[in-house]
C-alpha cells in the first residue's frame, strides 16, 4: 500500500481509497470551504475490489480492533484500543468518526474477499492492516492464513 501519494497509483505503488472522505483529487477541485461527498461503502467497496492485485486487499485501520470486532458492528476509539493516544473528550469522539466507515465498508465487500490476517502496528497511534484474499486466488505462502489471535 503507498501512502507517499495518495489516490495514485503507479507500477510499483497499490492505489489508495480513503473511507469516509472524498478523494483527493475531488477535495482538490472543490471550491474553497466545500467538502465534497464522501462515496458511499458500497462504491468505495466496488472500487477497491477492482483494483486488487492477486486477489489480495489490504484496510489499513487507526487502532488495534480485532477483526470481529469491526465486522460485527460499528467501533468505537475506546473498542480500537486508541483512548491512551487521545484520552476522552472531542478528541476521543472525532477518532470514533473516523473509524464509523469501517464496518459499512466490510459489509460492502462481496462474499469472496474473505479476512486472512491482521497485522497490528504498536505506536503513539496503533495501526492494523487487514488483509483479504479472494477466493480462488493463488496464495503465496502459509503466512497468509494468520487470523487474529
Amino acid at each position: 500500500m503507498a501512502l507517499n501519494r495518495i489516490g495514485e497509483s503507479t507500477r510499483g505503488h497499490r492505489r489508495v481509497i480513503r473511507l469516509g472522505v472524498a478523494s483527493l483529487r475531488a477535495q482538490l477541485r472543490a471550491r474553497p470551504y466545500e467538502i465534497p461527498p464522501a462515496p458511499t461503502a458500497q462504491a468505495a467497496a466496488r472500487q477497491a475490489t477492482s483494483l486488487t492485485r492477486a486477489g489480495r486487499l489490504f484496510l489499513v485501520a487507526a487502532g488495534s480492533a480485532r477483526f470481529g470486532t469491526l465486522w460485527g458492528a460499528p467501533v468505537t476509539a475506546e473498542a480500537a484500543g486508541l483512548q491512551p493516544a487521545f484520552g476522552s473528550g472531542p478528541p476521543l469522539a472525532l477518532m470514533t468518526g473516523a473509524l464509523a466507515p469501517l464496518h459499512p465498508f466490510l459489509r460492502a465487500l462481496p462474499s469472496r474477499f474473505r479476512h486472512v490476517q491482521t497485522r497490528k502496528f504498536a505506536g503513539f497511534m496503533p495501526l492494523s492492516v487487514y488483509v483479504f484474499r479472494e477466493a480462488g486466488a493463488a496464495v503465496e505462502s502459509a503466512h497468509h492464513h494468520d487470523r487474529d489471535p
